[in-house]
């Protein structure tokens, strides 16, 4: 939904009270808070109290740096084409598929578990293609790249189709 603009006036001789011509009417408390009532329909109306944001709603940054630490480590071959890598937060783990493992035409999937540690790989020969587009789908992983689409099982315990 779009955001919507209006039109505020102040009641005459009244420096805290105004109104839109949309049915809301709005007062400016003492402790800066404003309270207003919106007409949203046939005797329905809307009681609102906006109060002024404080240091403590906005995020702070942190002072220090950020620390990095390796958690896996992916052997392959030096030809490395066609990579692809996603994360998936229902099986804790990173996908990762390239091509140039082996003999240079084989397609590699790597499931690296980030809870374990544990890598599992699938490998499918005779892969001829440059990009590799990975998305998990219903507890499969699909694999797009140039000339088609191939369905994994999260497991690797079948064979992929296309």
């Amino acid at each position: 939904m779009a955001p919507n603009s209006y039109m505020y006036s102040f009641e005459l001789g009244r420096a805290t009270q105004f109104s839109a011509n949309t049915g809301m009417n709005c007062e400016i408390q003492e402790n800066g808070s404003v309270t207003g009532v919106i007409e949203v329909g046939n005797e329905t109306e809307l009681h609102v109290t906006l109060v002024p944001k404080t240091a403590q709603y906005y995020m702070s940054t942190e002072s220090t740096s950020l620390q990095f630490t390796e958690v896996f480590t992916v052997n392959a071959s030096l030809q490395v084409f066609g990579t692809g890598m996603i994360g998936t937060n229902s099986e804790d783990g990173i996908y990762i598929a390239h091509r140039g493992y082996y003999d240079g035409q084989a397609q590699r999937v790597l499931k690296v578990d980030l809870e374990s540690g544990l890598q599992t790989e699938q490998i499918v020969n005779n892969y001829n293609f440059t990009y590799s587009k990975l998305h998990v789908i219903a507890n499969q992983l699909a694999l797009v790249n140039t000339q088609k689409i191939s369905l994994y099982n999260s497991n690797f315990s079948t064979v992929p189709t296309s």
